[in-house]
């Protein structure tokens, strides 16, 4: 009874037509039909046993604050900084390409969650701290390098890297 109702809130949740990002739900497989599709739909969603549905959470990145900025030969490089929050790579993927298109002669950034982490990035790689390592390993999201190629860090790491194209 008990995934019978964790499935009905999780097609109620996806069915819902917010432009709020949804949160991240998982359910086991129950092995029951559910009610699919919205309205006066009477057709059904059988999740077995042996599967897991998921949604993803996201979170539009809504503000960052300017914590580092130089003038290269190539072009304006930045370090930003974002309120923590549940993001999922779309978002701060989105949120990279949209701060691309508003930022001329933007060639790099390199993207923070904690104010200390991008402090940390600042002191050279061999003179950091143990504690210095962790934060930046922690808290440094991505780079954006030669205007186009975004560079998967910290917790998004192992999504490798992605060339925005214009």
């Amino acid at each position: 009874m008990r995934r019978f109702i964790l499935a009905a809130l999780m097609i109620a949740v996806v069915g819902c037509t917010s432009d709020e990002p949804l949160p991240t739900t998982t359910t086991e497989g129950s092995g029951t039909s559910v009610p699919s599709g919205g309205g006066g739909d009477t057709s059904s969603t059988t999740i077995p046993d042996n599967e897991s549905t998921t949604t993803l959470a996201g979170r539009a990145v809504d503000s960052y604050r300017l914590a580092h900025s130089e003038e290269t030969l190539n072009g304006l490089v930045v370090h930003l900084v974002i309120p923590r929050a549940g993001y999922t790579d779309i978002d701060l993927e989105n949120f990279i390409r949209d701060f691309r298109a508003a930022t001329p002669g933007l060639w790099g950034v390199q993207l923070f969650d904690d104010d200390d982490a991008q402090l940390a990035y600042l002191v050279s790689d061999s003179l950091r701290t143990e504690e210095q390592r962790t934060l930046v390993t922690r808290h440094h999201l991505l780079t954006l390098t030669q205007g186009e190629t975004l560079i998967w860090r910290g917790p998004f790491a192992s999504l490798g890297q992605v060339i925005l194209g214009s």
